[in-house]
């Protein structure tokens, strides 16, 4: 089976150009190490059926980022694989850059000029049959959001491959005063002259000489020595280093491909660009304090969307649900009676009537993230980073967070240094998660009424303030680190497609669901039989075996006006998030979709805390996993553990006293 890889710098519409070819959901971001994993796709084009892959968002294929190491090891190691480089043809200059190493792979190669839309209404075309024969290529010109291009790119799938090996622009005379450096270079680790790579494995070491020391080379320390000797003779003799030198070379070769090939003789169109409206409006959303302000606007409203989109179709699925708990009283069977009434329809039933509202949270938040705004919350945030010894960068992990804890934990990965990457990560354990949302949208909703939405937006402040004390804590006391510059790019204002949100949205809430319909199902069931035996009569009380479980870990939790079944509750939350809701309707007998009989056990104030504690105590097993196997460290994971109990712990035990 054919395998073409998809490759290009982040906001090239790489992810949005994968989904539309394999049907596939994913993450499409607007900053570095969102896609840090290999993804990979079907796409059948007349019966032929093509793998498609999925490779991280790169600027370069120096493997000095986990996202480069990523894509260089895999297209090192993959001969046969096919490339579709994909640019963003707005800024061709700087996509060129990684299209030049791309060339001296000698893979098959196919260039996709992506949102040429955008380019039609600053009055620029774009020459590709210019181009394609610069780079002895085929040259497609697409808009990957509005599948335009799709046919003829994937009519290129077929080709020959030997029709679209590219040439080597290295060979070019601007770079003639390094060629002798070059093929010496080549020559030594050269052990097979028919390795496509090798050129780009020894364009490689002129910009990166440690790479020698690597055991693939099998270099003899006196060879690298000699290497090495060279190299400082030319950058003596030129008075810089080969890499600025590389650098500046390739940019002035991409800025003459853009001059040859660009051009501004059609008519511009009428219409202005969402990015060039909002140009008036940039420097108050990049304000270090009004920013500030904007993005808390932001949040506000977002939680307030949520609630009033998601209360409309609530309403249809209470009712339905209203029919099926009417039949399930009427089984004559106890046993069966209880097991469908309680475990499933009260385990499984409050967290399926919560779908809308999070089928809503990850649809507004795809719509901020296509809209260009997140990447800028980052540049915002930088400033205050900086205080936690971070920069900005450390704020994309914390936004993930706000989805699942656990892809937040991964992209911690692309933190430049160890110390921010732990730091980053005990910060993420704090930011809630939607797993939490069933339990705030439900408590909060029971609590506040119709001022649930602002209660929300206290909440998550809490829970944002937690891990900024969290920050701070360790800068002063375990992992102090001087915080580098954060160099990003951000993407200009796109009105987001709503197909893409749609389908975004409807793949997590999917996920969500699936979720909900087996591990969920399963600890509910669980629960169930522990709550039902061994006396049936006394469901989940203190003679059943839950009971006597809950009792033994009570004491801890006593303080804060938790009983055992808020406890037990609490204690399956660990394993995910999303149980804490069920258990709580299996214990009490709740019915769906209310939680009003816990206002008649507990204080509001119990209830607050409750609800501050789940907010803020350790996150579920999956991402305690992911802290373990990215930090490579026990003693950071049982301090994740510990710390976020402690904190939950004595916030909750102030509010309980306070009330």
């Amino acid at each position: 089976m054919t395998k073409i890889s998809l490759l290009g710098q982040p906001n090239s519409g790489k992810t949005s150009l994968f989904n539309l070819l394999t049907g596939a959901s994913q993450e499409v971001g607007n900053w570095p190490g969102v896609t840090v994993e290999i993804k990979e796709g079907k796409c059948r084009i007349h019966k032929e059926v093509f793998t498609i892959i999925d490779l991280p968002g790169v600027y370069s294929l120096s493997p000095f980022t986990m996202e480069e190491k990523v894509t260089r090891d895999y297209l090192l190691a993959h001969q046969d694989v096919r490339i579709i480089n994909v640019l963003d043809a707005n800024h061709m200059e700087r996509q060129l850059f990684l299209t030049f190493q791309l060339l001296l792979l000698g893979k098959p190669t196919i260039v996709a000029l992506n949102m040429m839309d955008e380019l039609e209404q600053k009055g620029i075309s774009i020459d590709s049959e210019k181009l394609s024969t610069l780079f002895h290529i085929p040259v497609v010109q697409i808009v990957a959001r509005e599948g335009r291009g799709l046919t003829y790119l994937t009519e290129m799938f077929s080709l020959d491959p030997t029709k679209s090996k590219p040439v080597n622009p290295f060979y070019d005379s601007e770079f003639e005063s390094v060629h002798s450096l070059f093929f010496i270079i080549r020559n030594l680790i050269g052990n097979n002259e028919n390795d496509p790579t090798l050129d780009f494995q020894t364009f490689q070491i002129l910009l990166a000489p440690e790479l020698l020391a690597q055991k693939q080379f099998n270099l003899a320390s006196s060879e690298i020595s000699g290497i090495q000797e060279s190299i400082n003779q030319w950058e003596l003799s030129h008075n810089q280093t080969i890499a600025d030198f590389l650098y500046s070379t390739i940019y002035a070769w991409a800025k003459s491909i853009e001059s040859q090939i660009v051009k501004t003789n059609i008519e511009k169109n009428k219409t202005f660009s969402l990015d060039q409206k909002m140009s008036w409006l940039e420097n108050w959303i990049l304000h270090p304090w009004i920013g500030l302000v904007i993005f808390g606007v932001v949040m506000f409203l977002l939680f307030h969307a949520i609630f009033f989109s998601g209360d409309f179709i609530k309403d249809y699925l209470e009712s339905f649900l209203s029919v099926v708990i009417q039949w399930a009283n009427g089984i004559p069977s106890p046993l069966w009676q209880s097991f469908f009434s309680r475990a499933i329809l009260q385990g499984v039933g409050n967290i399926v009537l919560l779908l809308p509202y999070i089928f809503c949270s990850f649809l507004f938040l795809s719509w901020l993230e296509d809209l260009g705004y997140l990447s800028r919350a980052a540049y915002v945030m930088d400033r205050f980073m900086h205080k936690l010894g971070l920069h900005g960068k450390s704020f994309i992990p914390l936004i993930l967070g706000f989805g699942c804890n656990v892809p937040a934990v991964m992209a911690c990965r692309t933190m430049e240094t160890e110390e921010e990457k732990i730091k980053t990560m005990m910060m993420v354990s704090f930011i809630p998660c939607s797993g939490r949302l069933p339990v705030l949208l439900s408590l909060c909703g029971l609590l506040f009424s119709r001022a649930a939405g602002i209660w929300m937006f206290v909440l998550y402040t809490i829970g944002i303030l937690a891990s900024v004390l969290t920050g701070f804590f360790l800068e002063k006391t375990f992992i102090h680190t001087p915080s580098g510059e954060l160099i990003m790019e951000l993407p200009p204002y796109r009105w987001p497609y709503l197909k893409n949100n749609l389908k975004n949205a409807i793949q997590k809430t999917k996920q969500f669901l699936v979720k909900a319909g087996t591990i969920i199902f399963l600890v509910s069931v669980f629960i169930w039989f522990l709550s039902y035996f061994p006396n049936p009569s006394d469901f989940g009380g203190s003679t059943s075996a839950l009971g006597t479980l809950g009792k033994w870990v009570a004491p801890v939790f006593s303080p804060l006006g938790f009983d055992w079944r808020l406890t037990v509750s609490l204690i399956s939350g660990f394993v995910a998030k999303e149980l804490i809701l069920s258990t709580i309707s299996i214990l009490f007998n709740q019915s769906a979709g209310s939680l009003t009989g816990l206002l008649s056990l507990f204080s509001r104030g119990t209830l607050l805390a409750f609800l501050i504690f789940q907010l803020l105590y350790t996150p579920c097993l999956a991402t305690v996993t992911s802290i373990k196997n990215e930090s490579y460290s026990l003693k950071w994971t049982i301090f994740s553990i510990l710390w976020s109990s402690s904190v939950a712990w004595i916030f909750a035990w102030v509010i309980h006293f306070l009330a």
